[in-house]
């Protein structure tokens, strides 16, 4: 059954209205959003250059691994870095630009 272009006009247009509602804020709150990530990927930024200074006894790669995951938990940025974790133990990472606005 062909619908017919004013239906999917309109139907367009529900659509959009729903996404505008879903990130429709004040001023206020986009720029405190902003700063919130912004603290949240410095803090994540100290976070993995830290554990990249610390001196390790043994080469584990589970415990880096653990240690970089639950420190991006607790900032709340896990989802703001790619992390790769070397087999010395070195962490490497990237920021995820498509998440960052």
């Amino acid at each position: 059954m062909a619908t017919s272009p004013d239906r999917r006009v309109l139907v367009q247009q529900w659509l959009n209205s729903l996404w505008m509602v879903r990130y429709a804020g004040s001023e206020h709150r986009r720029k405190r959003d902003m700063e919130r990530r912004e603290t949240r990927i410095s803090k994540g930024r100290k976070g993995l250059e830290y554990l990249n200074t610390v001196k390790r006894k043994k080469i584990d790669v589970q415990k880096p691994t653990s240690q970089v995951s639950r420190m991006l938990e607790r900032s709340k940025c896990l989802k703001y870095f790619d992390v790769r974790i070397e087999e010395d133990g070195k962490t490497s990472w990237s920021e995820r630009s498509d998440v960052i606005e």
